[in-house]
């Protein structure tokens, strides 16, 4: 167990077999077995169980708001998900229901995750909502399939953007429009997951790591910088050479930090983690996937290469319904930024707008440190260039560069790169050096567009 374990939560070693009990002291069985194959995720994480309802007496937090008819709350011992026992709950009459819990631990702070497991009769939706001692509330939806149990979770990551995990006093199960059935509930546990998939956190300078914490995906290099994935976005970036506490995120997560034009809702979206690269070039994949919704028989690719030098390969395919097609780019105001665009072309190319635009956003004044640097290339032969405009996210007024260009209707895809690191970018000169590479080198999955030694710098001071 991790520091984060609470005193209540006690380990009894017997015969070479781990015990839990639970807050109230009841045991709940061998842990190897059956809680550890229902949540895989538990193994090597900290976790505690708040209830398994293996006796009675775990019911008398537990209170069912509506009781007309003969609908009651019962402890069941013939059907669990794991151990032996579950809450039950007869509903008579069609109705409202709310199923409420007092939980006698109420730091949930030191946890990232809530599990809980429901079984039901029928197909159906339901809320489940936090509360803290102040009255804030988190409310999220889930779905419950007929027949069979359903293992489920709340990130407590979100949650704990509407409330205090510090001091979190209620859990409320809704059930609308419920009745003439039986549901059941089992197996609520606080549970601190965390999964190393790659290198270490506080590793070799410049090594490359990539971590799960809870529904987040962590990858960096030590001491330089470190990326953050959540929701199927790119949220967070830190400059670690600055910041090793992770306390100043430079990128914007209420403009939803890094996102697709057009593509603002996915269904079915997913990240999946994929490990690629070799001892001398390493890198870590980040691949985001999702359809439309409506219905809309298509699908969008994003992917990220994100190698230790600070080098991110951006890649995205989508079936577009739109005649645009790009990224958006939002930095932190308060991080001490300005921008400003910069401009190389082709002067053999057979169009003008055979170019490229790069946009850097710097930190050269009181407040020094990493800056970013972004560029995307032409596509569709060369002659629909992606161009950069820099302006203020609206609404939160952080500093944005969208990249934009035109896009048929159909599948369309461009690549681009980002840089997170050097940390002396700074200036058009020295960012140039990296675009040019980016233009002529092969990446895996990335072509390269051949020498740019006759490329001309066209130098705009935008955005300033």
């Amino acid at each position: 167990m991790n520091k984060f374990a609470i005193p209540v939560l006690m380990i009894m070693i017997i015969n070479g077999c781990q015990k839990i009990l639970t807050v109230d002291g009841t045991k709940s069985g061998t842990l190897s077995d059956r809680q550890l194959a229902a949540y895989p995720m538990l193994d090597e994480n900290a976790y505690l169980v708040l209830k398994d309802f293996e006796s009675p007496a775990q019911l008398d937090d537990f209170t069912l708001n509506r009781k007309n008819g003969r609908s009651r709350i019962f402890q069941s011992e013939s059907s669990s998900a794991t151990g032996t026992g579950s809450l039950g709950l007869s509903l008579d009459t069609v109705g409202d229901y709310t199923l409420a819990f007092t939980t006698p631990i109420q730091r949930w702070a030191d946890y990232n995750l809530f599990l809980y497991a429901v079984f039901s009769n029928t197909d159906q939706s339901a809320v489940i909502e936090l509360k803290d001692t102040a009255g804030k509330s988190f409310l999220h939806k889930f779905q419950l399939h007929k027949k069979s149990w359903n293992k489920l979770d709340v990130d407590l990551g979100e949650a704990g953007e509407h409330i205090d995990l510090n001091c979190v006093n209620q859990v409320l199960f809704h059930f609308e429009k419920t009745g003439q059935t039986k549901l059941f509930l089992d197996d609520l546990i606080l549970v601190d997951y965390r999964k190393q998939v790659r290198g270490l956190v506080d590793g070799p300078a410049g090594s490359l790591y990539s971590l799960i914490d809870g529904r987040q995906i962590r990858v960096g290099a030590n001491g330089r910088f470190e990326l953050v994935f959540y929701k199927n976005k790119l949220i967070a970036w830190y400059d670690l050479s600055t910041d090793r506490p992770r306390s100043n995120n430079l990128l914007d997560p209420s403009a939803n930090g890094v996102e697709i034009v057009q593509i603002a809702t996915l269904r079915n979206a997913h990240i999946q983690t994929a490990l690629t690269g070799t001892d001398k070039d390493q890198n870590v994949k980040i691949t985001i996937m999702g359809e439309y919704p409506n219905g809309f028989p298509a699908n969008q690719i994003v992917t990220y290469h994100i190698h230790p030098d600070g080098l991110i390969l951006l890649s995205i395919t989508q079936n577009s319904k739109s005649n645009q097609l790009g990224i958006g780019v939002t930095v932190n105001k308060n991080r001490g930024f300005d921008a400003v665009i910069g401009k190389i072309r082709n002067p053999a190319g057979n169009s003008a707008d055979n170019r490229i635009e790069y946009a850097i956003f710097r930190r050269i004044g009181k407040r020094p440190g990493a800056d970013l640097l972004i560029a995307f290339k032409p596509w569709k032969n060369e002659n629909l260039p992606i161009r950069c405009q820099l302006r203020k996210n609206q609404g939160t007024q952080g500093m944005q560069a969208m990249f934009v260009s035109q896009a048929n209707i159909g599948e369309n895809s461009i690549q681009g790169m980002m840089r997170v690191w050097p940390p002396d970018i700074d200036h058009l000169g020295n960012a140039e050096i990296y675009v040019r590479k980016f233009l002529e080198t092969n990446w895996p999955d990335f072509k390269g567009m051949g020498s740019s030694e006759g490329w001309q710098p066209t130098y705009n001071l935008e955005g300033k």
